[in-house]
């Protein structure tokens, strides 16, 4: 026998449950979105830049700096193992600066050719060029314009005073410095000064490292485990796009005309 009370769940209440529903999964996806646009934003230019080069590390010998970007005039050599600040990449050649304006020495800029160098992304550890001080030995010595017997003396330094060494490079079958003094710079001949005392940068270059070979697999061993490769950037912005582009859907879904029908719920039992 059926009740002769009927049971009948409110139409209005049912609808404000949805709608309070609708309201709280919009909510999170809106938040989804915000946390995706963030991504954009802020983490991924922050990844890219960690990924640009700022610094190059001389690794090999006979590594020349430039004055000029088309190579033909060279300072002097660079000092293997040290690094150099990167200002400009222009191709085949970097535009970098040396020393930190510190201790007496004065930054110079110059070129060098990219092929040369080894790209550093992180930060070296000081010094990134050794400072080294070399003095005059002779009763007086001419520093040159340029690395020739006849080239004009820009300055005259007497014996004992200290010179801010840069590098050094041969011309004419004579070794020459590369120096700065009283406000100039310029080349004094090697035997008129004590000789440079340069050590390598505690960073060890890379071939400095020891090299362990592993043991190659037996013949017909099956537990070799393959590394995955690291996932890209590229994959990275299309699962955010693919996340973004989601969220929106769902959000559309909700509240689109065809999802705004109300059910009423009665018992019909009755």
């Amino acid at each position: 026998m059926k009740s002769i009370f009927a049971t009948k769940v409110s139409p209005i209440k049912c609808d404000c449950y949805k709608l309070r529903m609708k309201k709280a999964i919009a909510a999170f996806i809106i938040s989804t979105i915000v946390m995706s646009i963030g991504l954009f934003i802020f983490v991924l230019p922050t990844a890219q830049a960690q990924t640009t080069c700022s610094w190059a590390r001389v690794i090999a010998n006979n590594v020349k700096i430039y004055a000029t970007q088309n190579g033909q005039k060279a300072l002097f050599l660079l000092q293997k193992s040290y690094y150099l600040r990167i200002l400009a990449d222009e191709g085949d050649m970097l535009m970098v600066a040396l020393m930190e304006n510190e201790n007496g020495f004065v930054q110079i800029t110059g070129y060098v050719y990219t092929s040369e160098v080894d790209l550093v992304v992180a930060q070296p550890e000081p010094p990134y060029y050794p400072m080294e001080k070399i003095i005059v030995t002779a009763d007086s010595t001419p520093i040159r314009l340029s690395a020739t017997p006849n080239a004009t003396t820009v300055i005259t330094a007497t014996n004992t005073q200290q010179l801010y060494y840069y590098g050094s490079i041969t011309s004419y079958n004579t070794l020459w410095h590369y120096v700065y003094y009283g406000g100039k710079f310029g080349y004094v001949l090697a035997d008129t000064v004590s000789s440079p005392v340069v050590s390598k940068h505690p960073t060890p270059l890379p071939q400095d490292y020891p090299v362990v070979l592993p043991n190659p697999p037996a013949e017909g061993d099956s537990d070799t485990v393959v590394e995955p490769n690291p996932p890209t950037l590229t994959a990275e912005i299309t699962l955010i796009i693919f996340v973004v582009l989601l969220a929106i859907g769902l959000a559309l879904s909700l509240f689109l005309p065809g999802n705004n029908k109300h059910n009423n719920v009665f018992d019909e039992s009755i």
